[in-house]
């Protein structure tokens, strides 16, 4: 009797069964390095910096199809999106390029991961852009928009530099996922409300640097001065999201040809690129009789 009280009692209260493990001491925590081996340690440490060199001499040329294809259809996407992403930033075009393929050349040496944007991204534009106006703003004359970003770039990549070196990355996972939501959620409606007046064409009726809620009302106050433009980016937007929902309904209706589809899928940005790009181009060659300079090193 006494023992099934007991034992009604840990479960009222909530007492594990198990036995509690004892404090560990920071004494009990340094005795774990004391047999250490420094050489094997130190050499693990190095081929953790360069995990590629494990898995290459193992790579599957049955993946190769996808890594192609996804390649291209990133390479043909990322010239003009970076480019985009230099305007928000308030940068010239180029300085977009520059940082698209920089980074990701040096990353995937470093590490993998398919979750990872590496290069220009909207979010790190907005910032960029905020870095640039406040620092213009307090030392006017002094600091050009390109010497600003180089010298965040470089900040930045110190920072990153040094956590990697450390592998304290974990920390970001003390970040609340409310937060990140939140902040992804603001930075996409800021983003979206600046590029609409380049979608309609409308960018010099108002300042896409101010406040995001005054873009949106400016936006729609000035829609009656639509160009052209809005023809391309529309229908570009269109087609992109009508090619991605059939081929959905498609591999749902065709499953063994799921494959084909969803390659398919992932070419469509690439695809609607070339596609507008030839249809703007060839209207208005006989009138362009210079291009832009965009050289990599000075002329």
């Amino acid at each position: 009797m006494a023992q099934r009280l007991r034992m009604w009692g840990k479960t009222l209260i909530g007492y594990p069964e198990q036995p509690i493990p004892r404090t560990i001491t920071t004494r009990d925590y340094l005795y774990r390095f004391k047999n250490i081996n420094v050489k094997r340690s130190a050499l693990e440490y190095l081929s953790s910096l360069l995990p590629f060199l494990k898995w290459i001499s193992r790579y599957n040329f049955g993946w190769a199809i996808g890594d192609i294809i996804a390649g291209l259809t990133v390479g043909l996407v990322l010239v003009p999106q970076s480019m985009s992403y230099a305007k928000i930033a308030t940068l010239a075009p180029e300085y977009g390029l520059y940082a698209s393929f920089v980074g990701v050349s040096i990353y995937c040496l470093f590490a993998t991961a398919k979750d990872v944007s590496i290069g220009p991204v909207a979010v790190m534009s907005l910032q960029v852009a905020a870095v640039i106006k406040d620092v213009q703003k307090s030392h006017p004359g002094v600091y050009t928009g390109p010497e600003i970003a180089v010298g965040l770039a470089f900040i930045c990549g110190m920072v990153v530099l040094g956590i990697g070196l450390l592998r304290i990355g974990r920390i970001i996972e003390f970040i609340p996922a409310p937060a990140v939501s939140g902040f992804m959620t603001g930075s996409a409606i800021s983003i979206a409300a600046g590029q609409f007046p380049g979608l309609f064409g409308i960018s010099s009726h108002l300042d896409t640097r101010a406040a995001t809620y005054k873009v949106i009302l400016d936006t729609l106050k000035n829609l009656k001065y639509s160009t052209k433009d809005a023809a391309f980016g529309v229908t570009g937007l269109l087609a992109l999201y009508a090619i991605k929902f059939s081929f959905i309904h498609l591999a749902k209706r065709f499953p063994c040809r799921e494959r084909l589809f969803f390659f398919l899928s992932i070419a469509r940005n690439a695809f609607i690129i070339v596609v507008l790009t030839v249809a703007a181009y060839l209207p208005f060659r006989e009138d362009l009789n210079t291009l832009a300079d965009l050289a990599l090193t000075p002329n």
